[in-house]
């Protein structure tokens, strides 16, 4: 068996050992945007306000087109709510051996173990954001500038040496709300 198959039966099992354990605790945050649900709602809003305000159509009886604008709305924010139950980062608590597991599931089912954190006295937790920007060109010929904000935790041990995700990461990324949550879960924890 080569090293790079080793290393992944390790991490498989790994993964299935602490997604065995049962945690004391645990919160799920969304790996979807609050931006999609809500603007399914104003799409169905708008779809509503098509059909009061033309004269042929009632909201209780729609046009064809009218009804299209709001089952869209309806089928964006249904995906929506599906995805969120779909695609989510979990962080569990286990209180016997003071440690905190990271999962994260994709869209098509798969769990992996994101990190493993065992608390230590000392530890500090910080909340850092990058945003990066750059110009990109458009379709209709004009620049355009652009950015983009990345936002991760970072746990610093008391001697300076940073705790590692699975993949040998210095920090967890993640959406803005998801990294705050996760550092609150942690802090009300330990």
């Amino acid at each position: 068996m080569s090293k790079a198959e080793q290393l992944i039966t390790r991490a498989v099992d790994e993964n299935n050992e602490w997604l065995s354990v049962v945690p004391d605790d645990y919160r799920r945050f969304s790996s979807v945007p609050i931006k999609i649900p809500f603007f399914g709602i104003l799409i169905m809003i708008f779809g509503f306000l098509v059909a009061w305000n033309d004269g042929d159509a009632s909201i209780t009886k729609p046009l064809p087109q009218q009804l299209y604008i709001i089952l869209a709305g309806l089928g964006l924010f249904l995906f929506s709510l599906i995805l969120n139950k779909l695609q989510y980062k979990e962080i569990r608590w286990i209180q016997n051996e003071r440690t905190f597991i990271v999962f994260n599931k994709g869209i098509i089912g798969s769990i992996f173990l994101e990190m493993v954190y065992h608390v230590e006295d000392g530890d500090k937790l910080s909340l850092d954001q990058e945003t990066l920007g750059h110009w990109e060109d458009s379709p209709d010929g004009e620049s355009e500038y652009k950015t983009e904000t990345t936002y991760w935790l970072t746990i610093e041990r008391s001697n300076g040496n940073l705790v590692k995700t699975v993949l040998g990461e210095d920090v967890l990324l993640g959406s803005k709300n998801q990294v705050s949550e996760i550092k609150k879960f942690i802090l009300s924890h330990s």
